[in-house]
């Protein structure tokens, strides 16, 4: 996961991060964007008894670098959830903030009746101009490192693939910051009280170029 952690520390680096009651790392608050929006959410990472506990329940290969990524933060939101990676709740202090990764299971309803045993749905992208995107890994692949692949929500067929998790976040992450960058963005305001970035990012199918 070099490309992720270096990416990260970046952030951190450039930006400088806070703490909230929960001891969620929060990354660049976009103010002109409303309340509670941030460029990066960092979740408290989960500890080895916890990995070892996913180890035993899940049935199938459970993410080598899924777990890797856990061990730094417990779920992942960049650029105000507009890329969602879920985590493992609870965990201590979640009831008491109002940041707290999306459940990993919630992302994992995303399966159809058609769809093939042993998909990990981990991501997903929450508003763009685009059809929305869910992201999965096969977890009957006992490979260590294992693609991502990205299909369309409530369909099995995938559309595009990444060798690996740290490729899957780092392309993404550079794609979301070249829009933020360029202003490939709209701010969805809904009466003055719901705020949240949408981005114009180019078609993942369609971006082979953005992924060298």
């Amino acid at each position: 996961m070099k490309k992720t952690k270096a990416i990260l520390e970046q952030l951190e680096k450039q930006y400088g991060a806070v703490y909230d009651e929960a001891s969620v790392k929060l990354i660049h608050e976009f103010d002109k964007f409303g309340p509670k929006s941030y460029l990066c959410e960092m979740f408290p990472p989960l500890s080895e008894e916890e990995l070892a506990k996913i180890d035993k329940d899940f049935k199938h290969n459970f993410p080598e670098e899924l777990k890797e990524l856990y061990r730094i933060t417990n779920g992942l939101n960049f650029f105000d959830k507009s890329l969602i990676i879920g985590g493992i709740p609870p965990y201590p202090g979640a009831r008491r903030s109002g940041k707290s990764c999306t459940p990993l299971m919630a992302i994992s309803f995303h399966p159809t009746p058609t769809t093939p045993k042993g998909r990990l749905y981990f991501a997903s992208r929450r508003w763009t101009y685009e059809e929305n995107i869910a992201f999965f890994m096969d977890c009957t692949n006992t490979d260590p490192i294992k693609p991502v692949y990205a299909c369309h929500w409530n369909q099995d067929d995938p559309f595009y693939s990444w060798p690996s998790l740290d490729d899957f976040i780092s392309s993404e992450f550079n794609r979301y910051m070249k829009a933020y960058s360029k202003g490939e963005y709209e701010c969805d305001d809904i009466c003055g009280i719901l705020k949240s970035l949408r981005f114009n990012v180019v078609d993942i199918k369609n971006s082979k170029d953005i992924f060298k």
